[in-house]
């Protein structure tokens, strides 16, 4: 369970923004999860819809946490210690492009608070640190800046082993990871955990490829079915891949093998002898079923045959779902239905949250979400992004969030337009062949 997420330093972002799962006082349609973890004395929070106009960095906190995971998974794989880590600093301050950058996150795992975070520039990892509460009270396992790392007394089992593998272009946790060290396991199960996605566009490749191994939930099926799609029913089906396309893999295999930083003994993966393709059924004239390819469904069809696949097993597993542009594609009942499956205590039993940037201003309304579950973002004069949190907006009770935003009294809405002051005039080429005023006679 996530209780905050902050960001110093990546893309649109410059000083440190911080994203808040923590519950607070005020009224609401429904009350926070209810946990007793230290600086959640109001709960936390199932949901958090974030506003703001384009380009105002929407998606770029939930970018950096994914950038923060890929790191925690994947940056003990350079292959060298002076290799360039991944990252995208602040661009529009020269100073702060060779600022470090900063990602610090919060969550509870097996009732425990753990408070985990790191400092890097491009070429090292400067600070990186975890603390726990068992009990309530901090407990330190270990400390890090540059190559040398002190561990707290909660820190059991092997140590030196792990810091003879120390890089500094990898963090510790990453290392720890791929030893199997038990005290540091819960970082990457709760990153683990986590369904992350912007995947506006869903083509039928990527819904073959999402279920080759894992089967639809029944009740994303039934979804769909409730909100009107006509979808009923679906199958999977095995079909031969061609030869020849099996012998364009093998040659794919080949050259990435080649080119790429590999051990020379590893071992090239075949090609799938077979491969899995996705059909929905709708209810024909005959009272009969019909079932098409996914490619024939709409793209809001589409999506929801993924994202609510996610929604359900975090729902079962209490777990973090992030979705970007949740509304692309989606009429807003079915994204008024997917925020309830998060709101609804009775249905989220185990903690489940929804992290997730909108346009739709419908569900600004104060009978579906709390105002400490409605964040804006908007761009400052710097050309930085602003996180905040209608809770820190004094309102008048009955408020009506939709139209006070977009009166622009909140702040992270567009500058007004003004058509007419664009110019739609004809372009050179079409002056230069342009027929005189008198052309075709008087």
């Amino acid at each position: 369970m996530l209780l905050s997420f902050s960001a110093t330093n990546f893309r649109s972002i410059r000083e440190t923004q911080t994203l808040s799962m923590v519950g607070t006082k005020l009224a609401g349609p429904h009350a926070p999860i209810n946990v007793s973890v230290p600086g959640a004395d109001n709960g936390v929070l199932p949901c958090a819809l974030i506003y703001g106009a384009n380009a105002s960095g929407k998606s770029n906190l939930l970018s950096a946490f994914v950038a923060m995971r890929n790191l925690v998974f994947d940056s003990h794989r350079n292959a060298s210690r002076s290799a360039k880590i991944s990252r995208t600093p602040f661009l529009l301050d020269d100073e702060w492009e060779i600022t470090p950058t900063t990602f610090e996150i919060s969550f509870l795992q097996n009732g425990i608070r753990y408070d985990f975070g790191f400092t890097y520039t491009d070429e090292e990892f400067l600070e990186e640190w975890l603390y726990s509460y068992p009990e309530g009270r901090r407990r330190k396992l270990y400390e890090r800046s540059k190559d040398h790392v002190s561990f707290g007394p909660g820190m059991k089992g092997p140590k030196k082993l792990l810091l003879d593998f120390l890089k500094p272009n990898a963090l510790f946790i990453s290392i720890a990871t791929q030893n199997n060290h038990h005290d540091l396991s819960q970082v990457p199960i709760f990153f683990g955990n986590v369904f992350a996605t912007n995947n506006i566009s869903v083509a039928k490749s990527l819904i073959n490829a999402t279920f080759r191994e894992d089967q639809i939930d029944n009740r994303t099926i039934k979804f769909l079915e409730m909100i009107g799609t006509g979808v009923c029913k679906h199958k999977k089906t095995a079909v031969e891949v061609p030869e020849n396309i099996k012998s364009i893999m093998k040659d794919v295999f080949q050259l990435v093998k080649k080119h790429g930083q590999f051990d020379p003994d590893t071992e090239i993966p075949q090609p799938d002898e077979k491969e899995y393709q996705i059909e929905l059924a709708h209810k024909n004239s005959s009272g009969g079923e019909t079932f098409f390819g996914t490619e024939l469904e709409s793209s809001g069809t589409r999506r929801l045959l993924v994202i609510m696949n996610n929604v359900f097993k975090a729902l079962d597993d209490g777990d973090l779902a992030i979705i970007d542009e949740l509304d692309a594609s989606l009429h807003t009942f079915a994204v008024e239905a997917i925020i309830s499956l998060f709101t609804n205590s009775e249905i989220n039993r185990k903690g489940a949250q929804l992290i997730a940037t909108t346009h739709n201003t419908n569900l600004l309304n104060p009978e579906i979400l709390r105002r400490d579950e409605i964040w804006f973002v908007e761009k400052s004069y710097l050309g930085s992004s602003e996180y905040f949190s209608l809770a820190e907006i004094k309102t008048r009770k009955n408020e009506s969030f939709e139209n006070i935003y977009l009166q622009g009294r909140y702040g992270a809405v567009p500058p007004s337009i003004d058509p007419f002051s664009l110019e739609f005039g004809k372009s050179e080429k079409r002056e230069e062949n342009a027929l005189p005023d008198n052309a075709g006679g008087e």
